[in-house]
């Protein structure tokens, strides 16, 4: 996070057992607050984090909770965990956001709502609508900003635009406005600081500062432009949090190609031209990670390779890459999603509804599985000595039923059938 850091682990350490099964018994909109007055022991005013050996920590919501949508929603999207943001698109085509608003990526005005020694953070912890938004078909998250898809296929962007993400004509900085950037687009993609729209063509138009490791353009690109030609044709993209420049694309044959920063490369410099992933089984989906990637088989399996140090792979947590490997105990998969709060994480949704989740469960990403007893909960992984337990066996997440799509960053969010949008374990 910006000024205010999330060491879960301080908290666990300053907060009695019984405080916390106290905080975790508030409604969502109260936890943040009250387990910040509880860590730093300060009744009112400004919080300086002391008594969490000098930082301010945040709270996660552990058990899953129903965010107080102004409708139905169609859509959720949680941005990383260094822009501390979620988003939902509703029935009627509006958006509401909510987390972190430092870079101005809900949109909306919010107010100051933490104080720290770092001063005022700025956020809102109740969905905020995103004016000018009405028709959207789709939003997507990259690292501080947000874009909206509108039903004629016009693409508009908020938030930071320290990566030309807003487009030419808006200066660095950030906008809580939605600026028009692209037109024509059938489909987008956003991750770190880049966006992609793809066009009727099949061909896909970029902009960001990424993208110019890979076009070697050697200039961020402020306006849609053609991309790398070997994407063309791609049925989806999708890129990693942040720096260093990572991303993938899927074709309608299930092969997958990637590029940028490939920590499975040899190569020390970014990779160009995309390279086809060797030993990955034909998928139907993927979803990209800071350094590691998961997908789905045409049957249901899920089969994740790359960085494994907090079990994100579905195995024993490892130093060393891991080639595409089969998640064991994951069957009749139909979305997959990736996290990288705390190391990074994963979970799948089932197509009875649940969702089982693998890796680390630092905010209670898991549910709360790999926490230790201090918590309320049990030695349900017992993978490592750390105060919260890697999980490389998936867990399913209790209470969360009948979804019909989940997204992953800073924390986890499930769309029900009903409308209903659940978070658990958000690092905001």
């Amino acid at each position: 996070m910006e000024p205010v850091e999330a060491e879960a682990h301080h908290v666990l350490h300053t907060v009695a057992a019984k405080q916390a099964s106290s905080i975790l018994s508030l409604p969502l909109q109260h936890r943040l607050r009250t387990w910040l007055v509880a860590c730093s022991g300060v009744g009112g005013g400004a919080l300086t984090g002391a008594g969490c050996g000098g930082h301010v920590a945040v709270e996660a919501s552990v058990a899953a909770t129903q965010v107080a949508l102004a409708g139905n929603a169609r859509s959720v999207a949680v941005g990383a965990s260094n822009g501390d943001f979620a988003c939902a698109l509703l029935a009627g085509g509006t958006v509401q956001c909510w987390g972190d608003d430092d870079f101005e990526q809900l949109g909306s005005p919010a107010g100051p709502c933490i104080n720290s020694a770092s001063g005022a953070r700025t956020c809102s912890l109740v969905p905020v609508m995103v004016p000018g938004i009405n028709d959207a078909t789709s939003v997507a998250l990259g690292q501080r900003f947000a874009c909206a898809l509108s039903v004629d296929g016009e693409i508009t962007c908020w938030g930071a635009n320290d990566a030309g993400v807003l487009g030419m004509t808006v200066p660095l900085g950030s906008m809580s406005a939605p600026v028009p950037v692209a037109t024509g687009a059938v489909t987008m993609a956003a991750g770190g600081e880049t966006v992609c729209a793809q066009m009727s063509d099949l061909s896909w138009r970029c902009w960001g500062a990424d993208i110019s490791e890979v076009d070697a353009s050697g200039n961020p690109a402020a306006a849609p432009q053609g991309w790398n030609p070997q994407t063309d044709g791609a049925v989806a993209l999708g890129f990693g949090p942040g720096a260093p420049f990572f991303g993938c694309a899927l074709w309608a044959d299930g092969t997958v190609r990637c590029f940028g920063a490939v920590p499975w490369s040899t190569d020390t410099g970014a990779v160009v031209s995309p390279v086809v992933v060797a030993s990955v089984p034909p998928i139907v989906r993927m979803a990209v990670g800071a350094d590691y990637v998961c997908g789905i088989t045409g049957d249901g399996e899920v089969v994740c390779w790359g960085d494994n140090r907090f079990s994100q792979i579905g195995t024993p947590s490892s130093t060393a890459p891991v080639p595409p490997t089969m998640v064991p105990g994951v069957a009749a998969a139909v979305q997959v999603v990736v996290g990288d709060v705390s190391g990074g994480f994963a979970c799948a949704l089932l197509n009875n509804g649940t969702v089982t989740c693998w890796g680390s469960d630092f905010t209670g990403t898991l549910g709360g599985a790999g926490l230790r007893p201090v918590m309320g909960t049990s030695y349900a992984c017992n993978e490592s000595d750390w105060q919260e337990d890697p999980c490389s066996a998936p867990v399913p997440i209790g209470g969360v039923l009948n979804v019909t799509q989940v997204a992953a960053g800073a924390g986890t969010c499930a769309l029900t059938a009903e409308g209903a949008v659940e978070c658990w374990g958000l690092a905001f």
